[in-house]
């Protein structure tokens, strides 16, 4: 396993129970090392984020690439295809259907 560098940073999901509900914090922290013990140090608050982003976020920090809507080119041509609608009936047409 490879050595992760020092002042990791990671995404934790603090639990706490009061009375009969149960609360939950989502926290990025970052871990370094005073002496023999490890500390861990909070950089910020993730919780009012769309679990989505939390995700995105989790991923990147284990050092997966993501991928922007604009994204390099496959053998079997992009990840993404934009198009625009060339006439004025399609554009209509589009628009009735966006909510």
């Amino acid at each position: 396993m490879a050595k992760r560098a020092s002042g990791a940073m990671h995404v934790a999901r603090v639990r706490r129970v009061h009375g009969d509900k149960e609360y939950v914090s989502v926290l990025l922290r970052q871990s370094y090392r005073e002496g023999a013990s490890v500390k861990h140090r909070t950089i910020a608050s993730l919780t009012a984020l769309p679990e989505s982003v939390i995700e995105a976020i989790e991923r990147s920090l284990r050092g997966e690439r993501l991928v922007p809507a604009d994204g390099p080119a496959t053998p079997n041509g992009p990840f993404f295809e934009t198009t625009r609608p060339t006439s004025r009936d399609e554009r209509r047409g589009t628009l009735a259907v966006i909510p």
